[in-house]
């Protein structure tokens, strides 16, 4: 059913015709190197793009993050500062009383010796900052110290006032409240308070407060400057939760709002600043959409670029293609006129001097054509004779030589003395050293096909050098290896000959590759080995070996899956014993 609706939403054709026509083998080169490029600059540009935007994005928010939470911890060091500093003049003042013999009556002064110590009072509060100050108030009203703007009977109608006067433990804040209390030429817009009863241990009237304040509206300042810069809402409770000040504002918090908070270390109060989710992302944001238009402009820019670039080649393809097509309809005069210096230009002059030639080969099919029957003519064309393409490998070697071409020149040497050792019927017995250089030359073909993966090593008693052997013994046993074996060539090869007890010539050929079953390797020496598609050639290695010595040779093969495979060859010595002989190790890896 599923791939029912998938063939319905692509209009009844396979998902292989719905690929871009731009992309089929039969569109034009020009749309092919457009896709090309497009997809070229696309995928470098969104991945870079989309990775950029991913990272300024992080590091905008945290930095946005890291500066919310920087100047909370400001804001908080601000507002302890102030209020420590308040709490150190409620702490100078009891000091000031515990050191002195101040007596303070609970009513107007008339002695000489209360009008004194009250002004001394007064002139040691006065040391303070102007934006704070202090003051003791008796139960009945009197104001001692301080300012003398504070109306008394104002203050006793607050109610912050009525509700903490009669408090006799403990230091009570009072934040952010009018000034309501004080003459209008001193009245301070707001202000905060600390309100702490005198201990009864003094020589002050029973009920006394210690009252210090401060001007508030440096700090109200600096949460408006706060509020304004970073457009969050600001908010401050005391211990028990209740407001001390918030943002005058419609902000409405949500649970998805970023949140910064800090409480005071002076009184416990809790600073919380929130910010909007949009507006916290606000900066990324216009980020993002910075570099998604700079992305689509570089888009543009290659996909330009890349019309520009295919259209001035396609071009050129395409006369040369015209010269083609009337070079196959059989206009042989014509000729491609491009001349620049890149591979079109050599590809055009190629062609045509490969025209002239095949103008002056007609030319000379027809003068033999003259000379000879049509019979003999398709049998000169169609005969396959191995020394033709010996002699036409010889004649590459050279080219490649004389081009420079080193690598082709190496490969074209292993593969000719190769094929010469092929072509050679009459040798059937050969030395072993010749079957050796064969095994080199084969492996040195296979480094070629699949590099410096595959580590081969030779340990040889240099006296079994000239032991007879069929030719094209090894050859098979290494084919085998790598096309079975080893993937993509990777793998260790290892071949021992010796010499046994008996005298004869043992060669141990084993490979750390991916082994065979038991019945693999027993049918391997079989005429019609079972599950291997190399058997066949190592069953005819086995079967040389027993017709030219004898059945008492041969070949005897020892493997497991995942384990490797050794085998083993015994041919029949030359010279009797020979043991103690001198090895010569070569290897090739």
């Amino acid at each position: 059913m599923k791939r029912r609706g998938t063939d319905k939403l692509l209009g009844g054709r396979s998902l292989a015709s719905k690929i871009p026509f731009l992309l089929r083998p039969n569109r034009s080169i020009h749309a092919k190197l457009l896709v090309f490029f497009l997809i070229v600059a696309l995928i470098p540009v969104l991945s870079l793009g989309m990775y950029s935007i991913k990272k300024s994005s992080e590091v905008i928010n945290d930095q946005i993050g890291a500066y919310g939470s920087y100047a909370i911890t400001q804001l908080k060091l601000q507002l302890d500062s102030n209020l420590t500093r308040m709490e150190y003049l409620a702490n100078d003042i009891v000091a000031y009383l515990s050191n002195s013999s101040i007596r303070l009556p609970d009513a107007e002064p008339v002695k000489y010796r209360h009008f004194k110590e009250a002004n001394a009072l007064k002139r040691y509060l006065a040391n303070y900052s102007p934006d704070e100050w202090g003051m003791l108030i008796t139960k009945s009203g009197m104001v001692y110290g301080g300012n003398d703007a504070l109306q008394y009977d104002r203050l006793a109608r607050e109610n912050w006032w009525q509700a903490h006067s009669q408090a006799t433990k403990g230091r009570i804040w009072i934040g952010f409240h009018p000034a309501s209390y004080y003459n209008e030429s001193s009245r301070k817009d707001k202000l905060i308070s600390l309100l702490a009863p005198v201990n009864e241990s003094f020589n002050v009237p029973d009920g006394t407060k210690i009252l210090v304040e401060m001007d508030a509206n440096p700090l109200i300042n600096l949460f408006n400057s706060f509020e304004r810069d970073t457009g969050t809402y600001l908010k401050i409770t005391d211990i028990q939760g209740n407001l001390i000040y918030e943002t005058v504002s419609d902000f409405m918090p949500r649970p998805d709002d970023r949140v910064w908070t800090d409480q005071l270390e002076t009184n416990g109060w809790m600073i919380e600043a929130r910010m909007a989710k949009e507006q916290f992302f606000e900066s990324s944001n216009v980020t993002r959409r910075y570099l998604l238009v700079t992305a689509m402009v570089s888009l543009i820019i290659a996909l330009v670029c890349a019309e520009i670039f295919s259209s001035s080649v396609t071009k050129r393809i395409r006369r040369l293609s015209n010269s083609m097509n009337e070079a196959g309809l059989g206009n042989l005069s014509v000729r491609n006129s491009d001349e620049s210096k890149d591979e079109l230009g050599v590809l055009s002059r190629h062609f045509n001097r490969m025209i002239q030639k095949i103008q002056i080969l007609i030319e000379d099919i027809s003068r033999i054509e003259k000379q000879k029957k049509e019979a003999d003519i398709r049998v000169l064309h169609y005969q396959i004779n191995p020394h033709v393409l010996f002699n036409t490998l010889n004649t590459i070697q050279w080219k490649a030589r004389l081009t420079g071409q080193k690598e082709i020149e190496k490969m074209l040497v292993h593969l000719i003395a190769m094929l010469g050792e092929s072509l050679r019927y009459k040798d059937e017995i050969v030395p072993l050293r010749r079957e050796l250089e064969m095994a080199e030359h084969f492996l040195a073909i296979q480094r070629f096909r699949f590099g410096d993966v595959f580590h081969y090593s030779v340990s040889v008693d240099e006296r079994l050098l000239d032991a007879s052997i069929p030719r094209m013994t090894l050859q098979p046993l290494f084919e085998n290896i790598f096309f079975h074996a080893f993937e993509d060539g990777k793998g260790c090869i290892r071949l021992v000959v010796k010499e046994d007890e008996d005298g004869n010539v043992v060669l141990e050929l084993s490979d750390n590759g991916k082994g065979m079953t038991k019945s693999q390797a027993a049918g391997i020496c079989q005429s019609k080995p079972a599950g291997m598609h190399g058997g066949l050639g190592l069953s005819n290695v086995n079967q040389k070996i027993m017709l030219h010595f004898g059945n008492r040779y041969g070949m005897k093969v020892e493997s497991q899956p995942g384990n490797g495979t050794k085998i083993t060859i015994v041919l029949p010595g030359e010279g009797g014993q020979a043991s103690g002989g001198k090895n010569q190790s070569i290897d090739c890896g």
